[in-house]
């Protein structure tokens, strides 16, 4: 996995490269796409992401990453103008449910007219893109706030987020099991031994008892570990 300042510079190299391209979506957008996954360190067959997923009668995703992000490309003209082209892409993920095979929906949709990205999340938040960002933008935007500017194509605020959530579960079970103790040694202080009294641990103060807990729910991790 690369470092955040390994991705930054890869950006910057990238947004340099392709700021002045004027060409067709066709021409260069599995190039492109495969360029800006690069960047982030994807491995592209390693991740079963695939260009050109056809989608029954409606056509062809222009990249599928299975049960994470569906990619449709448009031309740089069309930068001011790809919610225009949302309906298309919402079609699109749709379709890419299977509910005999049990498989979910994609978690985000990506418009990209090259210099512009508009990146949704169709299920939780269908009316508007949760991230719109330019292509200059992309170092500085690569994944902030857990709502970075490829957040949709290469997931990478999962994984601190997750991180920090196991972090802080454990945290909390270390106070919740040690706090029982604390209460008794402060009584015991204040108030003399007391052999036959018992002090029973109290759930009150928002510690609840040790559970076993389950991974994080979401789609599988993006780098391949």
């Amino acid at each position: 996995m690369r470092s955040g300042e390994e991705i930054q510079a890869a950006l910057r190299a990238f947004a340099q490269r392709w700021r002045d391209y004027t060409g067709t979506e066709r021409a260069e957008a599995q190039t492109f796409l495969n360029q800006l996954l690069e960047c982030y360190g994807v491995d592209r067959q390693a991740t079963g992401i695939e260009f050109e997923k056809r989608t029954s009668d409606l056509g062809f995703m222009d990249l599928y990453w299975p049960q994470w992000c569906i990619v449709e490309m448009k031309a740089p003209s069309r930068a001011e103008r790809l919610s225009t082209h949302y309906q298309q892409v919402r079609d699109y993920w749709e379709a890419s449910a299977d509910d005999v095979a049990g498989t979910p929906a994609a978690r985000f949709v990506v418009l990209c007219a090259f210099h512009r990205f508009e990146i949704w999340e169709p299920g939780r938040f269908p009316r508007s893109p949760r991230v719109i960002v330019d292509l200059q933008d992309l170092p500085d935007r690569y994944d902030a706030s857990g709502q970075g500017s490829c957040c949709g194509i290469c997931g990478t605020q999962d994984r601190p987020h997750h991180a920090v959530q196991r972090r802080g579960r454990r945290r909390m079970d270390r106070s919740c099991r040690t706090a029982p103790r604390a209460r008794r040694g402060r009584r015991a202080a204040t108030a003399g031994p007391s052999p036959s009294r018992r002090t029973t641990p109290s759930w009150s103060a928002g510690c609840p008892p040790s559970t076993p807990r389950s991974p994080p729910a979401g789609p599988y991790e993006p780098f391949g570990d």
